[in-house]
């Protein structure tokens, strides 16, 4: 099963997603599980746990917890349901609509991190030519470079082990400008070359390069389809990926026990969901279908 979380209740990703999701045979839709907030359900045709959207019926459960954000509501509803293989897709919030011991958590993936006790959880991002590792996100950059070893170890590990099967060619990009040019601008780029000694040795059938300078490296990189992309953070490698994919792309996070993805935009409050593309909505159905399909062994 693939569970949902409606996201922000201001926010045109539902309308959007139904949109998306409604260009697929129902026997598609049925894998998904929709939880949506009470206070939202009554803006959309819900009959016999089923909500109706033009042909369209989409299995959905209507939680009731209304002393949190109709966001955390439907989010907590889907972390409750949720088992092993299956998925979980989390549509577009805002950062304040998230809180954790009474404390906000800067989004999805900060909520996830202290729900389940494991700060170690990443950020990756796929599109049709494009996978893409963030060691760190939101952090300030001044604290990008204190990164250990240990930490970009564990990270590659879990990208490879869980989501990055198909790759040959495992690229870092420099933490300093031209890669620290060999210590004359830097050494922060060090820690990274000794974790990619370690990785080496453990995954032998990649070709690893790196670190390479961050500014370059779609020029210099073959084969990026081929390729996981690893970036110190967050914005160094999201404009990368942004540049070359638009809005179509998936926001994978890493580390969870059942994978998560999220749509790679935001809430666009201020626009209406049939003057917004449907593509990247569209190609996030069709990756989550597949990774169903792995994970119970269907081929």
């Amino acid at each position: 099963m693939i569970y949902v979380a409606q996201g922000y209740e201001k926010s045109e990703g539902l309308p959007l997603f139904l949109r998306a999701l409604s260009c697929f045979p129902q026997i598609i839709a049925d894998n998904f599980c929709l939880m949506i907030d009470e206070r939202s359900a009554n803006s959309f045709k819900i009959d016999k746990e089923r909500l109706h959207y033009g042909l369209l019926q989409v299995p959905v459960v209507i939680c009731s917890n209304n002393h949190l954000s109709q966001t955390q509501s439907s989010l907590e509803s889907c972390l409750e349901a949720i088992e092993l293989n299956d998925l979980l897709f989390t549509l577009p919030t805002q950062k304040n609509q998230l809180c954790f011991d009474g404390k906000g958590a800067s989004g999805y993936t900060e909520f996830l991190r202290k729900y389940y006790s494991l700060p170690s959880i990443s950020m990756s991002f796929q599109s049709p030519s494009h996978k893409f590792l963030l060691l760190s996100d939101h952090i300030p950059l001044t604290k990008v470079s204190q990164i250990s070893k240990e930490t970009i170890i564990a990270k590659v590990t879990s990208a490879l082990d869980s989501q990055f099967f198909f790759i040959k060619k495992i690229v870092f990009l420099g933490i300093n400008p031209h890669a620290g040019e060999e210590g004359l601008i830097g050494s922060e780029d060090k820690v990274i070359s000794e974790a990619m000694k370690i990785l080496k040795k453990k995954y032998g059938q990649y070709e690893f390069i790196g670190p390479i300078a961050g500014d370059s490296s779609l020029i210099s990189i073959p084969n990026i389809s081929e390729t996981l992309v690893i970036s110190p953070f967050h914005d160094q490698g999201l404009s990368l990926f942004k540049a070359q994919n638009g809005l179509v792309g998936a926001n994978i996070s890493l580390g969870l026990p059942f994978v998560r993805l999220s749509v790679d935009h935001g809430t666009a409050p201020h626009k209406k969901a049939q003057d917004l593309s449907i593509t990247g909505m569209i190609y996030c159905i069709n990756l989550m279908m597949k990774r169903l399909e792995f994970n119970h062994g269907i081929k």
